[in-house]
């Protein structure tokens, strides 16, 4: 059994830093495309503007059930989940027919997402006593 401050701890926290890194561009990534939404869908900033605000509204969500999943089922079945649905939202985002479906695709990316930051910062917690603010801190940077 591994314990608290352990060796086992730091690496846990590094596996979250990088998880962290990798599942937060699930939020943002949509705001770099913006232009291209708006010419591929041929609609304002402002409609485009929605995508986004479904993404973190599925953030939100995602981040509360997947925070409870990985208080009951661990952070590895956890992230497999979040990775499944970031991976699908991207795939299913790049094939969307209209900007209401990408819209939605993207509140899919938001929820996979979600679990890749609060959660983590959560689970990181549990494994420090000495130092929990350092390291929670460093896996919410």
């Amino acid at each position: 059994m591994h314990s608290v401050d352990s060796r086992y701890a730091w690496g846990r926290l590094a596996a979250s830093v990088a998880l962290s890194a990798f599942g937060a561009v699930g939020m943002w990534g949509v705001v770099v495309i913006f232009p291209n939404l708006q010419a591929e869908f041929a609609t304002t900033r402002a409609e485009v503007s929605f995508s986004y605000t479904t993404t973190m509204l599925g953030f939100g969500a995602g981040s509360i059930l997947l925070g409870r999943l990985i208080d009951t089922k661990g952070a590895f079945v956890t992230m497999l989940l979040s990775t499944v649905l970031i991976a699908g939202g991207y795939a299913g985002a790049s094939l969307a027919p209209s900007l209401t479906v990408f819209a939605l695709l993207q509140a899919e990316l938001g929820v996979g997402s979600g679990a890749a930051f609060i959660p983590l910062v959560a689970d990181v917690s549990h494994w420090f006593a000495k130092r929990r603010a350092l390291a929670m801190a460093i896996c919410a940077c």
